[in-house]
């Protein structure tokens, strides 16, 4: 029973990793077409890695960034207060 339950909490342990690692590939993959000035390229690799972890304050603030480099000014502060509101938990 204890070998069972092992393998149960490693399993879930290695579907939690990697979630979060294809989070981090999407957020890796936005950067770089950011940096090529794809902005709205990059919001939709950031869309995806919150898709993966909803609670992502990195793609969070990647996109406010992004909207900053598409002069969405308004749209960018409503994304930096989501960022705020999740690091008050």
């Amino acid at each position: 029973m204890k070998r069972f339950t092992l393998i149960l909490a490693s399993l879930f342990y290695i579907m939690v990793i990697s979630a979060q690692t294809q989070a981090d590939k999407y957020i890796s993959e936005g950067i770089k077409l950011h940096d090529q000035g794809k902005y709205s390229e990059a919001i939709g690799m950031y869309q995806k890695a919150l898709i993966e972890d909803p609670s992502s304050s990195s793609a969070l603030y990647e996109i406010a960034v992004s909207k900053i480099g598409l002069k969405q000014y308004d749209e960018s502060i409503n994304y930096c207060k989501k960022v705020i509101k999740l690091n008050d938990r």
